[in-house]
């Protein structure tokens, strides 16, 4: 799945053609004009890698238009579609590289809210830097949370509230039905921040499916604890959401 966005000062890179090839199932090839090169992925998996590649012949640059949507609550699955998947190691800064899931998380949440095509390094004028000097930093280098836009992150002293497992993932599903992607702290080793935007049905954290600022890929709220927060017998103990746009 690929999201679309505005043209911004960037139209000879960004002008594209749609190219039929099966109109009633809105099947179509999606082409660079300016460079005659063909939006291509390098799987049919969620979270892979998208390059413009010449034309090939073959499937798998075909892509079917349809709009953005996400469940309605009650439903056993959840769907909100991110803009952007994000890993912290692709900055270049080491410091960030080991301590910028909150703000690589909240970039992610940030860009599906704007909508905007944001960058690892979109928030770079925002947070501190290898010299010390603090912006959305504190001295303890945690993220204050505020966005690019002005907005800042709400948190959500509810979840403190659930006492179980099962009581958190239901919390967290219904947080992802109001078409929020909540961004989930576990405080396990150094604790890490983790973005979560869809789930199955269950009531544990494998059901609650993440992208995991860690390493950009999509996994199990479990395996994302599991990664950086050594096990998930803390569970979740903290959400930050971005504020409703109505």
């Amino acid at each position: 799945m690929c999201d679309f966005f505005r043209i911004s000062g960037n139209e000879s890179d960004a002008l594209i053609d749609l190219l039929t090839v099966d109109a009633t199932n809105n099947l179509y090839r999606i082409k660079m004009i300016n460079h005659n090169l063909y939006l291509t992925p390098a799987s049919n998996s969620n979270g892979v890698s998208l390059t413009w590649e010449s034309a090939s012949g073959a499937d798998n640059q075909v892509w079917q238009l349809c709009t953005t949507q996400t469940s309605g609550g009650g439903s056993t699955s959840g769907k909100i579609v991110i803009p952007v998947w994000l890993s912290q190691k692709n900055h270049p800064a080491p410091w960030f590289q080991g301590n910028g899931c909150a703000v690589t998380a909240g970039i992610m949440a940030a860009a599906y809210r704007d909508r905007e095509n944001y960058t690892v390094t979109s928030f770079d004028g925002y947070v501190t830097t290898s010299d010390g000097n603090i912006k959305l930093w504190n001295s303890n280098k945690g993220y204050t949370w505020l966005a690019k836009n002005g907005w800042s992150f709400i948190l959500d002293t509810e979840v403190a509230k659930r006492p179980t497992d099962a009581e958190t993932v239901a919390y967290i599903k219904s947080i992802i039905d109001t078409g929020i992607p909540p961004i989930c702290y576990c405080p396990g080793g150094e604790g890490h921040w983790m973005l979560a935007f869809d789930y199955t049905s269950g009531s544990s954290f494998e059901d609650i499916i993440i992208i995991d600022p860690a390493d950009g890929t999509r996994k199990s709220l479990a395996a994302g604890m599991n990664l950086s927060c050594n096990g998930t017998s803390l569970g979740i103990t903290k959400i930050r959401k971005a504020p409703s746009k109505h």
